[in-house]
């Protein structure tokens, strides 16, 4: 596919984001002290939100997704548990939610999820399905599993 040719912007010159009028951040402090005795202060968004890797080759692999798995996908990231790496799936709330209309639908997206992991279905428990922490998480990867962490 070919790329459209690259325009010079002036990124000192936008103008005001029109989507930040109105905007309200609940946000916390908490302080806790550091291995060497100081005192360090924490800020954080207390909205429930979740993260999404794009390095690696990720964005291409998100780009990839069919509407219809897009749709399964963010529906279970916006559902999913703070901290949790599986969902039980209602497919019922989800067809009301995105407006897919048949059960068919959804499994033929989540198939693709599967295939390009994204998900999983749990072997051990019917509707049950695996999310992949490396494409996406809600909460603390590092919390959630600190044998896998590797500091740099």
């Amino acid at each position: 596919m070919k790329q459209g040719k690259k325009r010079d912007v002036d990124f000192k010159d936008l103008g005001a984001n029109p989507f930040v009028s109105g905007l309200r951040i609940p946000a916390s402090k908490y302080s806790a002290e550091t291995k060497e005795g100081k005192i360090k202060e924490y800020e954080f968004d207390k909205e429930i939100n979740f993260r999404v890797f794009t390095g690696n080759g990720r964005r291409e692999m998100f780009s990839g997704l069919g509407y219809r798995s897009l749709q399964v996908w963010m529906w279970v990231m916006s559902s999913i548990k703070s901290g949790e790496d599986f969902i039980w799936l209602n497919y019922h709330l989800m067809m009301g939610d995105t407006g897919i209309t048949t059960e068919r639908t959804i499994r033929e997206a989540l198939k693709e999820l599967y295939a390009k992991g994204f998900m999983a279905p749990c072997v051990n428990q019917k509707g049950v399905y695996w999310i992949n922490p490396e494409r996406a998480f809600k909460g603390s990867r590092i919390n959630k599993y600190p044998e896998n962490v590797e500091w740099m």
